[in-house]
Parts: C-alpha cells; sequence; structure tokens
C-alpha cells in the first residue's frame, strides 16, 4: 500500500510507524514541519532505511492545488499545498494510494479533486463517515 503523509499524520499519531511492505511518500515541506525530536527523527531514520521517500510535487500541480484553495477561498499553507500538488502527481501516474492527514482543510481539497484520504486521529470532515485510520505500520 501506499500512503502519501501529511505532517499531522506523524505529530498526532504517537504510535505512527512506518511498516516494511508499505511505501510512503513525503513532500520536503510536510517534513519540514516534523520539528519535535520524536517525529524528526521518526522521518530521518524511514528516509536512511528506504521506507520514506521525498517526493517533490511538479510546479502544474502546485499551481493546481493554489488555484484550487483560491477558488474554495482557503488559506491553506505551503506544506499542505505540496500533498495536495503530490497526490495529484501520483494519480496522474496512475498509482493507488492514500493521504493521510488530520488537517480539516487540506481534507476538503483533497475531497473536491475526488483524491482519497484518512484521518489519523482527529477523524475526517463531516460528508465522510468519520474513522480512526489503522496504524499503518502495524
Amino acid at each position: 500500500m501506499l500512503f502519501l503523509l501529511d505532517s499531522s499524520a506523524i505529530l498526532n499519531r504517537f504510535d505512527f510507524s512506518f511498516a516494511e511492505g508499505n511505501e510512503y511518500f513525503m513532500p520536503p515541506k510536510a517534513m519540514d514541519e516534523c520539528r519535535d525530536f520524536r517525529s524528526r527523527n521518526l522521518v530521518e531514520a524511514a528516509l536512511q532505511s528506504g521506507l520514506l521517500k521525498a517526493h517533490a510535487p511538479l510546479e502544474a500541480s502546485l499551481r493546481k492545488a493554489s488555484a484550487l484553495a483560491a477558488a474554495k477561498n482557503v488559506e491553506v499553507s505551503e506544506a499542505d499545498l505540496e500533498v495536495c500538488a503530490t497526490a495529484l502527481d501520483l494519480r496522474a501516474e496512475g498509482r493507488i494510494f492514500t493521504v493521510l492527514t488530520d488537517d480539516f482543510t487540506l481534507q476538503s481539497l483533497l475531497q473536491a479533486l475526488k483524491l482519497p484520504y484518512q484521518g489519523v486521529f482527529r477523524g475526517e470532515i463531516r460528508g465522510k463517515p468519520g474513522k480512526k485510520a489503522p496504524n499503518p505500520g502495524n
């Protein structure tokens, strides 16, 4: 299974772990949000072991994500735009994936683009059944 991670997947889920057999992608700006000791070490160890791959989105996808955010009149961080844009890239590549995020604004963008996502700890936005995502590392 391929998981695209927002920083909230790691920050909000204390027992988050990277499991062999799964693929994990994370945009660079989302990685930069993992600043505390636990999350930074988890990300760095996963990068070094090859379990996590940095995936910077294409500029065209970033423009599309930014345009959607502007059209919905929502403010999102650069990291969230990178997650959304990377999801667009993965879909264009024909990849089957799930975005893991607790960010409701990001979830609303993903939902508008019909991109798959799961909440991690806080659940999901209204309009989609709320459920706690299983730990992809277990």
